[in-house]
């Protein structure tokens, strides 16, 4: 499947909807991640419906800034700091 929001779109790698306890509060094991790239990123979303826990995620070792740069820009960020310091000057 396809996730799309914030004019990102992700593909959903893995999803699973897991009815073991309360049909209210599944639990999740979910993977989108953006493809394209020379990297691969994304979100993952594990535990429950009522108590998620989303986490960046990549293949490879980098910092969760790199990771949004690379979701957000399709680029590493700025090794400069210049993309983090860039909503603070506004």
């Amino acid at each position: 499947g396809q996730y799309e929001g914030f004019g990102q779109r992700l593909a959903i790698e893995r999803g699973r909807v897991n009815f073991q306890g309360p049909l209210e509060n599944p639990g999740l094991d979910v993977l989108a991640v953006k493809r394209g790239l020379p990297v691969e990123v994304g979100v993952s979303i594990t535990r429950t419906a009522q108590n998620p826990l989303i986490k960046l995620y990549s293949d490879q070792p980098m910092a969760d800034f790199q990771i949004l740069s690379w979701l957000v820009l399709g680029r590493p960020a700025d090794e400069t700091g210049a993309d983090r310091n860039a909503d603070r000057a506004a």
